[in-house]
């Protein structure tokens, strides 16, 4: 540059930083283009853009053997599919995917077609990350990135987990040494930075997955007692996050008695690619290599929604708010016959996907969630006991309980009796 050039604000900062300087277009209040996230109704409870969004940060969290993990291999599936020319990376710090490439592959993962890569620490991990987005890269003399020459080409990255990103200063110390408070907090805050940073530099359509935990949060009397480990950082950066949980008891078993189903329910606890909805979704998981039974999400649409009745052992669609049969020419049949019953008729279906464009699918809040950590020995003991103190006398109004097992019946809280009575009832059956 020579003295007495005169440039405009614009010319400066791309002599300076390089880019085009530019305003946003209209083409920026179009919604980004999405991958499929494996449900119906996730998709349509993200927003307007139907799915995962690219460059879009995603974290899913909550107790262990939920389905957090299986959102995962999901979106490398869908996106393997709709960008079949770009690459696939999960980051496997946990060292399980070993045990888990059947699953994903029995789920849509091109298995053979995805980088899997181990790491030793978060510092590791965050450095792959940045590198994968970032691409091909002209350095400096320093060894610092002058400018991305390719940006790189990978469509979703799957982090799992947060919780096993070791820090390095904790690498290097034995189990005896001192740890200083909150190290994988930090990394994760810096970690982060570089990322979100790599992600603007090169333009990134990257979705970054993380996979987390949850734990206890010791201490705390009132409100949430559970917490994500990895610090605050991430849930300031997500783009969306959801809490993934299994359903209390609705695990399925075969008649060997080994389960092959259960129901997840998604509470969404941020969403900036649309409304933040305030009731969770349910949809069933099931082990065969299914993955989301998109046919349940239908079929509970349709029963929430009124569309859909019980007659007997048998199913049939009825007119909302109504007994009448929606067609008389229908004829009921079993709830394994759903999936045919509709691909016949394509106007009852269009029913079903109307409830869902209108947002009538949410479920109940009060859902209650599988505890991992939870004890049902004790209160199926508690049962036993309050049985066994509980005798019936036969008067002229019929049976009474004496005073004894009412006692101690009545010493119980209300969450107590009707645990007990759940267990009950899941025995019977």
């Amino acid at each position: 540059m020579t003295t007495g050039t005169i440039l405009t604000a614009a010319e400066r900062i791309e002599e300076k930083y390089g880019g085009k300087w530019e305003k946003a277009g209209s083409s920026i209040l179009k919604p980004p283009p999405a991958i499929h996230t494996g449900s119906i109704l996730l998709d349509q409870a993200i927003g307007e853009c139907k799915g995962w969004p690219e460059g879009s940060i995603i974290e899913a969290y909550g107790p262990q053997h939920s389905g957090k993990t299986l959102l995962g291999y999901l979106a490398i599936s869908a996106s393997q599919k709709a960008h079949p020319g770009r690459d696939h990376l999960l980051i496997d710090a946990e060292n399980q995917f070993k045990f888990q490439a059947l699953w994903a592959k029995q789920v849509g993962v091109n298995v053979e077609d995805l980088f899997v890569t181990g790491v030793t620490s978060a510092e590791e991990a965050f450095d792959k990350i940045e590198m994968a987005i970032v691409g091909k890269v002209e350095l400096d003399k320093e060894g610092s990135v002058r400018r991305v020459i390719q940006p790189g080409n990978f469509g979703v990255i799957l982090i799992d987990s947060v919780t096993q990103l070791v820090p390095l200063e904790m690498v290097h110390k034995s189990m005896e040494d001192k740890t200083r408070m909150a190290m994988l907090a930090s990394v994760m805050s810096h970690g982060l930075k570089k990322v979100v940073s790599a992600m603007s530099l090169a333009k990134s359509k990257t979705i970054l997955i993380f996979i987390n935990q949850t734990r206890a949060n010791i201490g705390k009397m009132f409100g949430n007692k559970e917490t994500r480990t990895g610090g605050t950082a991430l849930p300031f950066y997500d783009t969306i996050a959801l809490r993934v949980a299994k359903v209390w008891g609705s695990e399925e078993r075969d008649e060997k008695g080994r389960i092959f189903a259960h129901q997840v329910k998604l509470k969404f606890e941020k969403n900036k690619a649309g409304q933040l909805p305030a009731n969770p979704i349910l949809f069933r998981l099931r082990y065969d290599g299914t993955g989301i039974d998109n046919d349940h999400e239908l079929f509970s649409v349709a029963e929430l929604n009124g569309l859909i009745q019980k007659f007997k052992r048998k199913y049939n669609f009825v007119k909302p708010g109504t007994d009448e049969l929606l067609k008389e020419s229908l004829e009921s049949f079993p709830k394994e016959d759903f999936a045919k019953v509709i691909k016949a008729n394509p106007d009852i279906e269009k029913m079903i996907m109307d409830f869902i464009e209108q947002g009538s699918f949410y479920s109940p809040d009060d859902i209650k969630e599988d505890d991992p950590d939870s004890n049902d020995d004790e209160v199926e003991k508690k049962t036993e006991e309050t049985t066994e103190g509980t005798e019936e006398i036969t008067t002229e109004g019929g049976t009474e309980e004496t005073v004894e097992g009412k006692e101690k019946k009545d010493s119980w809280t209300e969450a107590q009796r009707a645990e007990a009575e759940k267990i009950g009832r899941k025995k019977l059956k």
